[in-house]
């Protein structure tokens, strides 16, 4: 596969694909040609107009030519409204109410409903005074909450070409070293991993196995493609939603195993298809909540409910940080790599490091070297 910028060429068969991405979206399409030269000359063009988009130059128009559709106009009251109802089944009573609460919060701290905001009019500076706000009152990580939460409303409606990109992401993050240290991630342990895979239902098992040997994100896995896993090569070659970043990851044969078993009949799909097209919907706010709850179960974070009732404090009070997620297993496997002997450039090209600095370095590693590294993570199941 061969790239320029954001966009790459790959080979389908006997013609040439091009694939590129807007934000946390990935755009893939058939340049019908097969020949390469000729297929380039359509990655330029689309590499021209992401130059000029760098630049402010384009924006609608950039849009438009990527995607070949325009960005639908919206009022954020009535979007939000709409995401509530499609988050509706796939969601708990109690994460419904933690959504419903922070969707009130913001569009009230926007004044939403009263100006009628358009979605694709949204500022940075109205979701960083809303985060300030919130972190007077709240904990870094309840804050943390409601920043992943918004995330997913905004990603959504990018997906779905209602707005160009995501102002959440642009907003600012934790401020202060306080912040940092509290919201600090650790790995987990075999034995914790091995709890939770007992605990967990086959979906999860999938993500946690998935998550532990190639180190990929949340949103990344649950998308991922059986066309993007070459099990003749042993190779997994995708692009991370965050950075856009191409990796390639050896398939080990614990998840070499999983892989098979989910294979999809068109050779293409995604191996989990319902929860797939839930997350390009929704977000990931509900995975995110499913995982907590397989933590609680496995006795490794306090279930919600039962936080509130051993410390009599209600939604507004300020909590602890909680400092287990399903991105801990990002830390884990590099944890993990380097204790097998890893060298840090070899962690750092299969965890698909998003530093373009970092990524000039640590670059073309030998895939013997990226393989031999995979196959000393130790089976946690047994």
């Amino acid at each position: 596969m061969q790239g320029w910028g954001m966009a790459w060429l790959y080979k389908r068969g006997d013609k040439w694909w091009m694939g590129w991405r807007i934000g946390d979206t990935q755009f893939l399409k058939s340049t019908g040609e097969t020949e390469h030269s000729e297929a380039k000359k359509q990655l330029e063009s689309v590499q021209r107009l992401e130059v000029a988009q760098k630049a402010s130059a384009l924006t609608e128009d950039y849009y438009r030519a990527a995607t070949g559709k325009s960005v639908a106009r919206v009022a954020v009251t009535e979007f939000f409204k709409a995401w509530l109802a499609d988050s509706q089944s796939v969601t708990t009573n109690s994460t419904m109410n933690k959504y419903r609460q922070v969707v009130r919060e913001f569009c009230a701290h926007i004044e939403a409903e009263a100006t009628g905001l358009l979605m694709e009019n949204v500022t940075v500076e109205q979701l960083n005074s809303f985060f300030n706000a919130k972190r007077k009152q709240l904990a870094p990580g309840t804050v943390k909450g409601y920043r992943r939460i918004l995330s997913s409303v905004f990603i959504s409606a990018q997906n779905q070409g209602k707005i160009k990109g995501n102002p959440v992401a642009l907003s600012k993050g934790r401020t202060g070293a306080g912040d940092e240290s509290a919201t600090k991630k650790r790995p987990f342990t075999l034995i914790e991993l091995g709890s939770l895979h007992v605990k967990a239902n086959d979906f999860w098992r999938f993500m946690l196995k998935a998550g532990y040997y190639t180190g990929q994100s949340l949103g990344d896995l649950i998308t991922l493609r059986a066309e993007a896993v070459d099990l003749q090569a042993g190779l997994i070659t995708m692009n991370r939603r965050k950075t856009g970043r191409q990796v390639i990851i050896p398939i080990s044969k614990e998840l070499r195993q999983s892989f098979v078993s989910l294979w999809p009949a068109d050779g293409r799909s995604e191996f989990w298809p319902q929860q797939a097209q839930r997350y390009l919907k929704t977000g990931a706010s509900s995975f995110s909540q499913e995982f907590y709850d397989l933590l609680a179960g496995a006795g490794l974070v306090r279930a919600r409910e039962d936080k509130q009732k051993v410390s009599g404090l209600g939604r507004s009070a300020k909590r602890a940080p909680q400092k287990l997620g399903f991105h801990n297993l990002r830390h884990t496997f590099v944890t993990h790599l380097k204790i097998g002997g890893a060298m840090d450039s070899v962690a750092k090209e299969l965890a698909g490091h998003g530093s373009n600095a970092v990524s000039a370095v640590y670059t073309h590693l030998p895939p013997e070297t990226l393989s031999k590294a995979i196959a000393q993570l130790p089976d946690f199941v047994k």
